[in-house]
């Protein structure tokens, strides 16, 4: 995807990551510079592969939807 093509989204986006996760630095702090109306949520106690398990990823998807239908 080319960063007009991130640009022209226009739908609500929340990034949700673990925050041990080694992929942060090479691919969400590039799309804060991008995207930085996109909020980062950063889950604790949380790598790449265990993210979704921990209670922060639920809460954090809850928050998303919560800020949704507002």
């Amino acid at each position: 995807m080319t960063e007009d093509e991130v640009k022209a989204i226009r739908i609500p986006v929340t990034v949700l990551i673990g925050e041990s996760n080694s992929c942060r630095p090479l691919y969400v702090a590039p799309l804060q510079q991008i995207r930085a109306d996109w909020p980062v949520t950063l889950v604790p106690d949380a790598g790449h592969l265990n993210c979704i398990f921990q209670p922060g990823f639920a809460k954090g998807v809850e928050d998303w939807l919560d800020r949704q239908t507002r």
